[in-house]
């Protein structure tokens, strides 16, 4: 396989996983809905979406070659993507804060804190998946979908001649985005961007491109553990929120306000870490 078919396979696979998960979203009944939306189904979906959009970041001769509006296509795919962001941040909320409720010593643990926090992200769940289906079977994700399709069935074929130069580059900017944060979470977000591109862009080459092995190794590293910040920060903002409600209703907020602090110290300690990532 050569880099050109590399570049066409790794497409090929992730519209066609991306168009598999829009298709059964399309086809749930408004009842079907939640229980189609399933946490694999949401994460799945929106990773190859991810993956999509940062390819063509990446190569953008190759898919400015190949479609009439990447601009369109950018923009549809991130709608979709938009659509299923607050879902997909609930389901990691609830995984990551039940199991950190169950792990804390007893004496930490005052009123029904578990049961609290699995009410409120029941809310949160459902007004996410009513915000999937206020948008499903718009204009914009139809023309995702649509675009989706095309890259199934033709994707583009890799044009940029010097791919490894495209991964040094992405090391050298998510390097320079590490340096320049000073340790603020919105800045390194916008590192992670950029590390996911590289990781993406990487992983596409290994099977042949030797080369692209410590790039993808060095891209991960960056890219999971800056996502580790990013999910203590949508932690820290959804705990705030619940100790108020918490206090408003009479249900005390200790054991909120330690998952807070814990969450809180996570961010700094990552924040600090980041100069050091590369």
């Amino acid at each position: 396989m050569s880099h050109q078919d590399a570049l066409s396979a790794y497409v090929q696979e992730h519209a066609e996983r991306a168009l598999q998960g829009l298709l059964s979203i399309e086809r749930a009944t408004e009842g079907e809905l939640d229980r189609t939306l399933t946490v694999q189904v949401v994460h799945e979906t929106r990773t190859s979406l991810r993956r999509l959009r940062a390819i063509r970041a990446t190569f953008p001769e190759s898919f400015s070659q190949h479609d009439a509006d990447t601009a369109r296509a950018d923009r549809d795919l991130r709608f979709v993507a938009r659509t299923l962001s607050e879902l997909r941040d609930t389901d990691v909320l609830g995984e990551g804060l039940l199991e950190q409720v169950q792990a804390l010593p007893a004496s930490w643990i005052l009123g029904p804190v578990q049961e609290d926090l699995a009410a409120a992200l029941a809310r949160r769940r459902g007004a996410a998946v009513a915000h999937v289906a206020a948008r499903h079977g718009s204009a914009r994700w139809r023309e995702a979908a649509d675009q989706l399709g095309s890259w199934q069935q033709d994707p583009p074929r890799l044009l940029e001649q010097e791919p490894l130069h495209l991964l040094e580059r992405a090391r050298s900017e998510v390097r320079a985005r590490l340096q320049a944060a000073g340790g603020d979470p919105h800045a390194l977000h916008s590192a992670r961007k950029v590390a996911k591109r590289w990781r993406y862009a990487a992983e596409l080459l290994l099977a042949e491109e030797p080369g692209a092995a410590p790039h993808h190794e060095a891209a991960t590293t960056v890219h999971l553990v800056l996502g580790q910040m990013q999910d203590a920060v949508v932690a820290m903002d959804f705990l705030l929120e619940h100790a108020g409600m918490g206090r408003r209703s009479g249900h005390n907020a200790f054991t909120t306000g330690m998952l807070h602090q814990r969450a809180q110290q996570q961010v700094q300690d990552i924040a600090a870490r980041a100069p050091n990532l590369l």
